[in-house]
């Protein structure tokens, strides 16, 4: 049985010939009657999500019977899942009603059964959209608690947990919730990936979910990817990031991380050894302890790594609350070149830290320090942090053209720092 469609659509009229009106209007109903007979309701499989019986070898079988362009529809309801599912088959999109949950069972730690991260959806091929569907990693559930492992992942990227990852493109995940999570939300982990968006979704750690005072180091990233080009992370939540909230690793091009609300424990944005990278338009406030609310670094274990080219940090709203301690508001450790850091606000309720932070870092694979040239930093409004911008650059590094203009600094104990090791 197949989903209804809605076909509905507004022609102008006096706009085209008739002939080719009529054209359009057959291309049009051609279309939306292929797109009816594509789209799945997976309850009329068989998949009950009311039971409480284990759906995800169903889900599994439904998927590797699915032809390419193909979309499956997840009716509301409670889909019990208790193995990982994997997503082999190109061009499919998976789509929940709302109210469409994914939950863990909480039987089995596939951490430590295949000794790496794995998820409860794994998406192993490309064209592939995952939209309006609930994954709850249910840690809070599991018998575990903060400072232990986790069990299993949310939605993971190319399937690196089978021995051999697979570099994947065209992948979308939009309008979802991560919920309950330890393990990573939704990462590209330990592969690559080209033409990647992460749009309008909702993340929500066990941190927020088990309401705990203090959060240890165990949890994982909310958004992570290892590497790739054409990357869109715009306008998610993330509550109670652990780990990182948003992270970009090695070798990625042509980034852009905007307008995402996080609030979090240690969790930054991270961004690391990209050219081309965009971070704008994004609040963070810190509701614990943490380091920096933006890092711009590089890898600094791996013999083969990269620096940062061509990256901007514009319009982001950084806020500590009160009580809640950190090092700095914006941290350009190693930041590459070309790099622009302008019309930042951030501020702490405490007086503390340091507003923008700037070091160069000792690279342990080559052990050689690095840092880059023509750093921009101009119009950022700094207030109540100790030390306003703070410059700590070893002579070990070629000198630096930075240039700082029009900073608003308010009260802090000294504006400007400059020491050279």
């Amino acid at each position: 049985m197949k989903r209804k469609y809605n076909c509905m659509y507004k022609f102008s009229f006096c706009s085209l010939p008739v002939c080719a009106l009529a054209a359009l209007v057959a291309i049009f109903f051609q279309t939306c009657y292929a797109q009816k007979l594509s789209e799945t309701d997976v309850t009329t499989l068989g998949i009950n999500p009311h039971d409480n019986i284990d759906d995800s070898k169903a889900i599994q079988d439904i998927i590797n019977k699915a032809k390419p362009g193909a979309t499956l529809f997840f009716p509301k309801g409670v889909y019990t899942i208790d193995s990982p599912i994997n997503i082999m088959i190109s061009n499919i999109t998976l789509r929940g009603e709302d109210s469409a949950i994914f939950r863990f069972a909480n039987k089995t730690d596939y951490y430590a059964l295949y000794k790496t991260r794995v998820g409860m959806l794994n998406i192993c091929s490309s064209n592939v959209t995952i939209d309006r569907l609930f994954i709850d990693q249910n840690f809070t559930g599991s018998g575990r608690k903060d400072g232990d492992d986790a069990l299993i992942a949310g939605i993971m990227i190319g399937c690196s947990y089978k021995g051999r990852a697979v570099k994947v493109s065209n992948i979308t995940v939009s309008n979802c919730t991560v919920y309950n999570y330890y393990g990573d939300g939704i990462s590209v982990f330990h592969s690559s990936i080209d033409h990647f968006r992460v749009l309008n979704d909702t993340l929500i750690s066990a941190y927020a979910v088990g309401k705990w005072t203090h959060a240890k180091d165990k949890g994982e990233q909310a958004i992570n990817v290892h590497s790739g080009d054409s990357i869109a992370i715009l306008n998610n939540v993330i509550r109670g990031a652990l780990d990182d909230a948003i992270a970009i690793h090695n070798k990625s091009k042509n980034v852009i991380i905007a307008r995402n609300d996080i609030t979090t424990t240690a969790g930054r944005i991270l961004m690391n050894g990209t050219q081309n990278g965009t971070i704008t338009e994004n609040k963070i406030t810190y509701i614990e302890d943490g380091g920096s609310a933006i890092w711009i670094t590089f890898d600094w274990t791996d013999l083969i790594f990269t620096l940062n080219e061509n990256v901007s940090v514009t319009n982001n709203h950084i806020y500590v609350q009160k009580g809640v301690k950190v090092f700095s508001g914006i941290r350009l450790f190693g930041p590459g070149n070309n790099i622009t850091i302008a019309n930042n606000t951030m501020e702490t309720e405490d007086k503390q830290g340091i507003g923008i932070e700037i070091r160069d870092r000792m690279q342990q694979a080559v052990k050689k320090k690095f840092f880059g040239d023509n750093i921009i930093i101009k119009n950022n409004e700094i207030k109540n942090f100790s030390l306003g911008i703070g410059r700590n650059i070893s002579k070990q590094v070629k000198p630096p053209k930075i240039t700082m203009t029009d900073n608003n600094i308010i009260n802090a104990d000294n504006k400007y720092e400059d020491k050279q090791q």
